[in-house]
């Protein structure tokens, strides 16, 4: 990106091209989010233990989760913010 500075007499100057390096999208992926009917599908890389958490920490779920993607029953739970612990990531899901 670069800036572009104008001055109150009309002038004009432009800043040097810097480059932003993003990191990286999570390897694990959920969808949809928000969840209208109480499931997500869960994508991750490899197996893993997937665990389910409330907004205040309580743990809702824990399960082996497999490579590839499968779906997550949430419909016993309430509606609201979780987040799903998958290895060392962290994604949040919103059952609505």
């Amino acid at each position: 990106y670069r800036l572009l500075q104008r001055d109150l007499d009309g002038k004009e100057s432009l800043s040097k091209v810097v480059s932003v390096v993003m990191p990286s999208a999570t390897s694990v992926q959920v969808y949809p989010v928000p969840s209208t009917n109480g499931s997500v599908f869960v994508k991750l890389p490899a197996d893993q233990v997937l665990k389910l958490f409330s907004s205040t920490g309580i743990l809702m779920l824990e399960q082996q989760g497999k490579a590839g993607v499968q779906t997550l029953n949430l419909q016993s739970l309430p509606k609201g913010l979780y987040y799903l612990q998958a290895g060392k990531e962290t994604v949040r899901v919103m059952l609505q």
